[in-house]
């Protein structure tokens, strides 16, 4: 992973905030929608 470094602007640093603060969070929200499907929603399903 790129370190980032205070007051850099650079190609590297701005593909580390991108990550940051773009994919990484976006990754998160996919992962917990996938595992509230795969835990709470599809089991309710088999239910009815």
């Amino acid at each position: 992973m790129v370190r980032l470094r205070p007051g850099a602007r650079g190609d590297d640093a701005l593909t580390a905030l991108t990550l940051a603060y773009c994919v990484l969070p976006c990754a998160l929200k996919l992962g917990a929608v996938a595992l509230l499907y795969v835990l709470w929603i599809r089991p309710s399903e088999s239910l009815a």
